[in-house]
């Protein structure tokens, strides 16, 4: 079994000091630019598959990659969606399915949850069924989509769009070649192009936020400064 405690102290040692100038600007910086709605799944890590670096990603994980729609009263996935949309101002959401997902093979397969009332009642709130996994992985993706629109801060966000657009991607797991994301449902387009602006892509719809929620970010690492002229 891999050691968590041995794993920190390789973090420590290595992988700090490699990235300290990083760090040291997320210590006083959060402007993450996209928010990330994934799968639970072990198998399936957002930074990894996206080659994101820390601080560039707001994630969130569910069973199934599930978002509810909104309702009155408080839960963590709605205040996490509403903090990344009006506190952080991302600018792009992706919701991200894969294949081989369990949440979508028992709604497929119509497995037998007795055991586990608290996961059957959460898969109810996906919207979605079929017999296909691979399908409802697409159609799962397309229906989350669907209720981020009925929460409030991304129905302001996406307001003063005159064409909104929505982002939805699934990665595929296999077992002996390297993960490849595409959009949902499958199209020629390039893996996670997420445009800035309403563009609607051939077979599904994707979107973002308006970059008007906060003012640019500045690059990082920052250019180097042009030395200063020395006075003789």
């Amino acid at each position: 079994m891999y050691d968590l405690a041995e794993g920190v102290a390789q973090f420590q040692r290595d992988t700090f000091p490699a990235k300290a100038d990083l760090f040291a600007h997320l210590a006083t910086t959060h402007r993450p630019h996209t928010l990330f709605i994934g799968c639970s799944d072990a198998r399936v890590v957002p930074e990894l598959i996206t080659g994101s670096e820390p601080g560039e990603l707001f994630v969130i994980r569910t069973a199934g990659n599930l978002v509810p729609a909104y309702r009155r009263g408080g839960d963590g996935i709605a205040a996490s969606i509403e903090y990344a949309v009006s506190a952080l101002g991302v600018t792009r959401i992706v919701v991200c399915g894969h294949s081989g997902c369990g949440a979508m093979t028992a709604l497929a397969e119509n497995h037998d949850l007795n055991a586990m009332p608290t996961t059957a009642e959460w898969l109810r709130q996906a919207g979605v069924s079929g017999t296909d996994t691979a399908e409802l992985v697409h159609l799962n993706v397309r229906a989350q989509l669907d209720n981020l629109s009925s929460h409030p801060s991304v129905a302001r966000a996406l307001a003063p769009m005159p064409s909104p657009c929505t982002a939805g991607y699934s990665t595929s797991v296999p077992a002996r070649s390297a993960p490849s994301t595409t959009p949902s449902p499958p199209d020629r387009e390039p893996p996670l192009s997420l445009p800035r602006s309403g563009i609607t892509m051939k077979g599904h719809r994707k979107w973002c936020t308006p970059n008007l929620i906060r003012p640019p970010v500045k690059p990082w690492p920052p250019p180097p400064s042009k030395p200063k002229p020395v006075k003789t």
